[in-house]
């Protein structure tokens, strides 16, 4: 309200408007993603394997609950922002740096795209023999950084009931 004769006690009443279809549009986009996000995290819960996604220095970057549970963690947290080589069996973890560094150099390797039997440790330090799938996920944003994502599957029942079986017969 602008007063522009006090005897008279005159007024204007001044409005501003601002389109705000922008920022619907923003908070809508926002709010999309945040819904794509829920669903692709519960997409990853849900798988039965282990699945971690490391950067290309080994980092963990995302994991998913039957990783916490078969590696013996409390909370995906606990996972994530370590080092890769953790989860790593002794025979792997000394060079697991050494391989990764070897791949961002030359994005040559003969274990991706493949699975492969290997053994992994647990928190508590044991080990347990597990199929390893490998793969490489690239950024599409210019910067030529990669990701590795690995499904994780232990074979540890598998591998008792041949020795079983072997014994049996």
């Amino acid at each position: 309200v602008i007063v522009t004769n006090k005897q008279t006690k005159e007024m204007l009443i001044c409005g501003f408007i601002r389109d705000l279809t922008e920022e619907k549009e923003i908070i809508t986009s926002h709010h999309d993603l945040e819904r794509s996000t829920k669903l692709n995290d519960a997409i990853i819960d849900a798988s039965f394997d282990a699945m971690f996604l490391i950067d290309d220095h080994g980092i963990i970057e995302k994991t998913n609950k039957a990783a916490v549970t078969l590696f013996g963690y409390n909370s995906k947290e606990e996972l994530q922002g370590r080092n890769i080589h953790c989860i790593c069996g002794a025979l792997y973890a000394p060079h697991h740096d050494r391989y990764l560094e070897q791949y961002r150099l030359t994005r040559k390797s003969h274990i991706m795209g493949s699975k492969r039997e290997v053994s992994a440790r647990r928190k508590d330090g044991t080990e347990f023999p597990c199929q390893l799938g490998l793969n490489v996920v690239e950024n599409n944003d210019g910067t030529g950084t990669m990701r590795m994502v690995g499904f994780v599957r232990d074979l540890t029942t598998e591998k008792r009931a041949m020795e079983l079986a072997v014994e049996a017969s």
